[in-house]
């Protein structure tokens, strides 16, 4: 008897995978698992071929190269963003729609930033675009208004989940620790007193809670700048 036939029930792969009955929703699946676990820069297609108990080769035969199954599972993940609210006032909806894409960004590490480098080949991209113009589509705005938008909640995203590939981001991430700032500081006196200045007001501010007040600014200064009559 082969060793492959003495496996115990525990050790069958996830979503009871195999050569036999593998797919593209199979794959997805446990690549997701994977993903949650380790963050987008964490997927390994030889670990995940190992969870599913096939050759990476198998893989392939399904998706053509890790992008395209790295952009497989950022499209089932956005689209589990749930629609704000459509009697919602088009500022608050786009509001929701950010805050709830940032949670998204913050809880899956690597998404974020495999959007932007992607942006140009990637789906998930466009779909992540979609979402924001389609707020503005719905509002009575077209063309080079909601572009406008776009282009601004795009330079909006949180700096963190830029920098963060494999760790979930935390809930509140310090613009800077004032201790390790002033310690720089101090070695170098007299060449930041600005920085100096600000120091002890550092306390207690986060990137998350500066994220708040930066999304509500432009969105207040874009609706002021739509609804002004055109020159």
């Amino acid at each position: 008897m082969k060793e492959a036939t003495k496996k115990r029930a525990t050790d069958k792969p996830a979503n009871g995978a195999g050569r036999n009955n593998l797919t593209i929703e199979v794959i997805v699946a446990a690549a997701l698992k994977a993903i949650h676990k380790e963050g987008l820069a964490g997927l390994s297609m030889r670990q995940l071929a190992g969870m599913l108990e096939v050759t990476p080769t198998a893989i392939y035969h399904h998706v053509k190269d890790k992008d395209e199954l790295l952009d497989l599972c950022a499209e089932h993940i956005l689209s589990q963003i749930p629609v704000p609210d459509a009697r919602l006032h088009w500022t608050q909806r786009l509001r929701a729609l950010i805050l709830e894409q940032q949670r998204v960004f913050m809880r899956v590490p690597g998404l974020a930033k495999y959007l932007l480098v992607h942006r140009q080949s990637s789906v998930a991209a466009l779909q992540w675009g979609e979402a924001i113009l389609s707020v503005m589509h719905d509002a009575g705005f077209k063309g080079p208004q909601t572009l406008q938008v776009l282009m601004s909640m795009s330079f909006l995203i949180n700096p963190i989940t830029l920098i963060e590939d494999k760790t979930p981001v935390r809930s509140f991430t310090p613009v800077l620790y004032r201790t390790r700032a002033s310690a720089l500081v101090k070695k170098h006196p007299g060449k930041f007193p600005c920085i100096t200045e600000v120091l002890p007001h550092l306390q207690g501010n986060s990137y998350e809670i500066h994220f708040v007040t930066a999304l509500d600014r432009v969105i207040a200064g874009i609706e002021r700048e739509l609804s002004q009559p055109p020159a």
